[in-house]
């Protein structure tokens, strides 16, 4: 399983770890909800909500972008 912690972090327009890590936080209050996320750059946001249980749909206008994060959830949803 991916953790959190071990995502590529360098890039300037990726949130931080610490947001992150209250994104997963707050979100397992929800477990087994639905979450809609509009656009997340590389899927960390989306992961954090799928890891703490929530089921993810995603939408993003850069197809790119979109299949890189539904990829991240193929185990999770």
């Amino acid at each position: 399983m991916q953790s959190l912690i071990d995502l590529n972090y360098s890039d300037s327009n990726v949130t931080s770890l610490s947001h992150i890590l209250t994104i997963h936080n707050f979100s397992k209050e929800y477990k087994g909800g639905l979450a809609l996320e509009i656009g997340s750059y590389q899927g960390h946001a989306t992961l954090a909500m799928a890891l703490a249980g929530l089921n993810i749909v995603s939408y993003d206008i850069d197809p790119t972008q979109k299949q890189y994060r539904e990829k991240l959830l193929e185990d999770f949803n």
